[in-house]
């Protein structure tokens, strides 16, 4: 009788103790990263232009060539109306940049200078990115120095359509991410003095981050 009475007695202790003991263990875990509604982006690139405008002889015997829309360019945006489904997210991204390239020597040079504005819808899927949208060039103008001096032109803003495949990695919401990758624009340039209009189709390499 005393032995039923004892195990009453820790059963009931034991059902006490796991009441107490129980929330240590149901620690709550920290919070996942929320999700941001807009897209910081800032990064750079280069694209090689398809049509030659000028070569430049130099003294050493080499040349140099300037191409049609070619140049490094640097650019800042936004990304925005981001919606997922399931594995796959779509968004659109805005940028503004300054793109440039020069040829010649300290004597004479030619420099190309536009301002891109991009509006690009993008597919993420997994860990890669493809955008198709509408470049345009604003201000884009050659001028030149030197024994080159002379052969400044004003070029009419110029509306083409860019491609653009990324490696974007895994990215974690609310998190700093990176981009890779390659990308195609189709484009003309014109003289704001009614020149014939030039193909000025690029392909190029960029990088950048996200955040």
């Amino acid at each position: 009788m005393r032995l039923d009475r004892l195990d009453s007695k820790a059963l009931a202790c034991a059902v006490l103790l796991g009441s107490f003991a129980a929330p240590a263990h149901a620690q709550a875990p920290f919070p996942a990263p929320r999700a941001r509604p807009y897209t910081l982006i800032a990064g750079m690139g280069w694209d090689r232009g398809s049509t030659e405008l000028l070569t430049v002889r130099l003294s050493d015997g080499s040349s140099q060539t300037l191409r049609a829309n070619e140049g490094i360019y640097f650019e800042a945006g936004l990304g925005f109306l981001r919606h997922r489904v399931d594995k796959v997210t779509l968004e659109t991204a805005t940028t503004i940049g300054v793109k440039g390239w020069n040829v010649g020597a300290d004597n004479g040079s030619m420099n190309y200078l536009a301002f891109p504005f991009e509006l690009v819808e993008r597919l993420e899927v997994e860990q890669v990115r493809f955008g198709l949208g509408l470049s345009v060039l604003l201000g884009p103008r050659l001028s030149s120095s030197g024994v080159l001096a002379g052969n400044d032109v004003d070029l009419k803003n110029s509306l083409g359509l860019v491609v653009q495949a990324d490696w974007i990695g895994r990215r974690i919401p609310g998190r700093l991410g990176f981009y890779l990758g390659a990308r195609f624009v189709w484009q003309k340039l014109e003289g704001e003095n009614g020149t014939a209009a030039v193909g000025a189709n690029a392909i190029g390499v960029r990088f950048g981050f996200e955040y």
